[in-house]
This record gives C-alpha cells, structure tokens and sequence, in this order.
C-alpha cells in the first residue's frame, strides 16, 4: 500500500512532514472558501488515517497556540516548555489573527465530532463522513454498504460495482463508500480505482477524479 491511497481525494495538504500531514477537507468540493473548510490530519500508519481536528484553518491555530507543537496538535500533551524561536512564532500567530488559546481542549473536541456527525448524511468508519452534495429533493436514498476484501480482489471489485449500480443510490452514498475503501486501505483490488474514475467523471466531480489518476498514476500496479 502506498501511504497517498488513505488520503481522501477530497482533501488539500498545506503542512506535511514524514510521519502526517495537515490539510484542508473540500467535502467534495462543495465547501465555498477554503477558510469554511475542516482541517483533517492524515496519518498513513495510524488505526484510523484521516480525522477531522479543527472545525477550520482559524480553529486549526488556536489549537496550535493552545497546545505549543504542531506534534501534539492531536494529543493530550501540551509542550509546557517551548523553545524561544517557537515561542516568538505562536506569539506573532496570537497576535497577527487576534485568536486565543482553546481554555478546554476536550470539550472542544467533543463538540466538534458532535457537530460533524450533526451535519453529515452517511456516516464513515473514520468519522469524516459525507455532508449533503445533492439537492434536498432528491428522491435517491442514502445507504452504507460493508465491503470485505479478504483476498478476493474480483468479490470486492462486483460488491462496489453493485453498490454504485443501484437506481436510487445517492451520491452521497457512493461518496461514503469511497472514503470507507480509502479508510481501509483497499484501493489497491485490482480495477477499484480506475472503475471510481469513471464513475465519478459520470458524476461531474473532476477535482476528485484528478487525485485518483494521480495516485493510480502513482501505483501501476492498481
């Protein structure tokens, strides 16, 4: 598995080092301006790969100056003793935006998973989830499907087929599924990826189908 085949597709880093990355979530590209959008942490080698950990890129700093390290910015810790240079850094963030420290950073956790899950119509393994991407009077309904490889690349290949098939399918359950096939690593069954493009080139959603051709070009072996 290449560690880019977890990173939603809907996803745009603006930090990043060898072990995470920082990055903005578009809900597919639905979000207006990139400062509305969440701010998800991308771990390629953690339990879960993608979380949501600020609600936006102003949330996102105040926990940076809360926390003092971007290595604990989705932990428990806080560094009580930053260098000078770091702390020079926070201090110009503090004062530049006009933000203050986050006073309890569990509550402020908790509520926005609360609110995630409040405002999204398909719920995913990592939480993410799918917010509304097609009109409220759409008559298609929203599903979830529970995909399980277990060796059979040609099995998990015609359960996703089937699952995008269905007539009154909406799209925002076939958004849930790829992020379910992303979260599990399994974009690399054979013809998963290229059969998403198509679909999702049906759909319009082309920002999307850009970010699989880059990770399929990436990984010919998918």
């Amino acid at each position: 598995m290449d560690p880019s085949d977890t990173i939603p597709i809907d996803y745009i880093f603006f930090i990043f080092n060898e072990f995470e990355s920082f990055g903005f979530l578009t809900d597919f590209s639905t979000t207006h301006t990139l400062e509305e959008a969440p701010i998800v942490v991308h771990e390629p080698l953690g339990d879960i790969k993608a979380r949501i950990i600020a609600g936006n890129l102003m949330e996102f700093l105040q926990v940076l100056i809360t926390v003092k390290s971007i290595h604990y910015i989705d932990s428990e810790t806080i560094d009580e003793d930053p260098d000078e240079e770091t702390t020079f850094v926070l201090n110009k963030i503090k004062d530049y935006f006009g933000i203050e420290p986050i006073q309890d950073l569990d509550v402020y956790r908790e509520n926005l998973l609360k609110h995630r899950l409040e405002n999204v119509v398909i719920n995913t393994i990592n939480d993410l989830g799918v917010v509304r991407v097609s009109s409220h009077n759409s008559s298609l309904e929203h599903k979830t499907i529970t995909l399980d490889k277990d060796g059979d690349y040609e099995q998990y290949l015609h359960d996703v087929k089937n699952f995008f098939g269905q007539e009154n399918c909406s799209i925002e359950s076939k958004f849930g599924c790829i992020r379910n096939i992303q979260e599990d690593c399994n974009l690399s069954a054979p013809g998963v990826t290229e059969f998403l493009i198509m679909e999702l080139e049906k759909l319009g959603f082309f920002h999307e189908v850009e970010r699989l051709r880059f990770i399929l070009q990436s990984n010919p072996k998918l």
